[in-house]
């Protein structure tokens, strides 16, 4: 009698037949993998943003509930940005659809274990499963639903999902405890239209079969009379999907912070990348990393899928961002249909909860990304070994990390990776093209911000494309972090004489030093007037190179990220055209601050443009 009723499993933006599946083993395993929506989707007012962003720290949990989305009572879509944590989930049923619209037959889900049924066959490490389910929206504009993917496509459906009444769970199905479909949520079934559509939540960690019941009676007091075959979940943390290298997070509150701006983070690197085992949440009881029996959400048997994208995060970010920011790359990258395997390399940044930090703890944060550029280099020479092609998309700072570490792999001609993406890059975009000019007015004729000190960047990266086989910068002029009153002006008032956070830095000119030194120098100690030289690095050898950059070097040009350029060969995307952010909702012209990292906010349907931009840029196929 129901034989011939089954789920449809949504995949990467499509829809697909899932038959009956016990728990897989192999490159299998990937089938049925969810992860769970233990996130807090909001609008990023902690920060001042004006954006949509993950909040994802207990502070900023809802002040109702203190629960993450998934949790919250009733169950509901928090915002458009949380529809990128539901997938699509069709029933298919034949032959009874007068019975159930009828209200004779009612139509309920359940959980069964591996190896046996609802009851019987849980395992000790089966754990508890449970999604929340919603009536799927139709198409913005249409009253016909048709479980396509526009809810994380279009940004109008996807604002319609996330609306009463389709963003209200209609309930949800935990290990023991079934869910019953109202006659209302499969009104339309016929026999010539036997589907009926809805997304889902991961709700609870577990695994298990998710059984489409038959029943009769009335609530509270039904009788099982048949079931379908079932559906294999893989419920589990984001973070258990992705490789999370790190090389440390710096102390909790840098002793050198000074008491009126405090900043954590900073410091040297760990010598060698390893798995991160902290913020591991239920469920995990260590770092996820790649092998033959656990792929993640990588596809082994697809063309694609050992390629590897890694993402290295940028300036001013906590360690719970760092986890946030790359598992959003996950997921946006994962509905453009990336079947490969990801991860991100998470080095000491400075950070701060104050604005107030900020011009004492960013040149600090920039000499450790320098520094951090040595094992990141190491671990792209270990996972160029291991896969079939290393792809790099590096934010803001982050580009300081990655352009270093391909700058040291060209200087033996090394081929490190096959592409790379500078994004919003907060490095001077002289150090790429030696061709780009000094802008009239780019420094004050006036005070301390006077041209002082000699460029020592020009071509500093530019054999990094012996390194990469492709470059791509994806740049906003008008970027808020990287414009005349944030990056610039940090450049021009180098260098630092902050008396108290690190020792004073001074450049004295060529004829007032030691040759090698070439005129900048630190003050060891203001008080005794004691001096201590700095020398460039000479035949690509670091000596104090990085301290001069990062304390004392004036950059006298924008950033790449703000900068157009052709240099090697570097293919520049204008992120403000109308095939990326199309236009500004807040009518300033990209200038606002959630523009600088606008990629990991709003929805997926308002980013998507940038993640199919950035699939192009490495050579990938996408759904689109």
């Amino acid at each position: 009698m129901v034989a011939n009723a089954r789920f449809l499993l949504s995949s990467r933006g499509r829809s697909e037949a899932q038959p009956e599946k016990k728990a897989p083993t192999g490159p299998e395993s990937s089938l049925g993998i969810i992860w769970l929506n233990d996130g807090v989707d909001g609008n990023d007012t902690v920060s001042g943003d004006v954006g949509q962003a993950d909040l994802t720290v207990q502070a900023d949990l809802n002040p109702l509930t203190g629960k993450p989305n998934c949790l919250q009572s009733p169950a509901h879509v928090t915002c458009t940005r949380d529809l990128e944590n539901f997938a699509r989930l069709w029933l298919s049923i034949g032959g009874l659809s007068q019975a159930i619209t009828s209200g004779n037959i009612t139509v309920g889900l359940e959980w069964h274990s591996n190896t046996g049924d609802a009851v019987n066959g849980w395992g000790p490490n089966d754990g508890t499963p449970a999604i929340n389910i919603y009536a799927a929206a139709p198409p913005h504009g249409s009253s016909v639903v048709t479980g396509g993917a526009d809810y994380l496509t279009d940004p109008s459906t996807a604002s319609d999902q996330a609306s009463a009444p389709y963003s209200v769970a209609l309930g949800t199905v935990t290990k023991g405890s079934p869910f019953y479909f109202p006659a209302t949520a499969l009104y339309s079934l016929t026999a010539t239209n036997p589907n009926a559509y809805f997304i889902f939540e991961g709700a609870g960690w577990g695994t298990g079969r998710l059984v489409i019941t038959f029943n009769t009676g009335t609530a509270g007091n039904y009788t099982k009379i048949g079931e379908s075959g079932g559906l294999f979940m893989n419920l589990t943390d984001i973070k258990g999907l992705y490789e999370r290298w790190t090389v440390g997070d710096g102390p909790t509150l840098n002793p050198s912070a000074p008491s009126f701006a405090p900043y954590s983070g900073g410091g040297l690197p760990l010598s060698q990348a390893q798995i991160s085992t902290a913020r591991l949440s239920a469920g995990l009881t260590q770092g996820f990393q790649y092998s033959s029996s656990t792929p993640g959400l990588s596809v082994p048997t697809d063309p694609n899928g050992n390629k590897y994208i890694l993402f290295v995060h940028g300036y001013n970010m906590q360690p719970w961002e760092k986890d946030t920011f790359a598992a959003t790359a996950l997921k946006r990258l994962y509905w453009q249909g990336y079947k490969g395997k990801f991860g991100t390399f998470q080095w000491p940044a400075t950070y701060h909860t104050s604005s107030v930090a900020a011009p004492f703890d960013y040149d600090m944060s920039e000499y450790t990304a320098w520094w951090s550029s040595y094992p990141l280099g190491r671990l792209l020479q270990q996972l160029n070994g291991t896969s079939s092609g290393v792809y790099v998309l590096a934010h803001s700072m982050g580009n300081v990390v990655t352009g270093e570490a391909l700058r040291q792999a060209a200087q033996i001609s090394q081929v490190l990776i096959a592409g790379y993406v500078p994004s919003q890059a907060a490095v001077p975009v002289q150090v790429y093209d030696i061709t780009q000019p000094t802008p009239s007015g780019f420094f004050a004729t006036v005070g301390p911000t006077m041209k002082t000190t000699p460029n020592i960047y020009v071509g500093w990266m530019g054999s990094n494309g012996t390194s990469a086989t492709s470059i791509g910068n994806f740049y906003n002029a008008n970027d808020w972090a990287l414009n005349s009153s944030h990056w610039q002006t940090d450049e021009r008032l180098k260098p630092d004489h902050a008396t108290g956070l690190y020792p004073p830095y001074n450049y004295a000119g060529d004829s007032n030093a030691p040759p090698v030194a070439q005129g900048f120098s630190s003050s060891q100690d203001a008080g005794s007037g004691q001096t201590h030289w700095l020398s460039l690095a000479t035949n690509g050898a670091i000596n104090d190179q990085y301290e001069i950059m990062a304390f004392a070097a004036q950059a006298q040009c924008p950033a790449l990220g703000a900068t157009p350029t052709s240099a090697q060969g570097i293919v520049s995307t204008d992120l403000t055209s109308t095939t990326i952010w199309e236009t500004d909702p807040y009518s300033n012209n990209f200038q606002d601050h959630v523009w600088h990292s606008a990629e990991f906010e709003f929805s997926n349907a308002d980013q998507q443009n940038y993640w199919n931009a950035l699939m192009k840029r490495f050579g990938l196929p996408t759904n689109q």
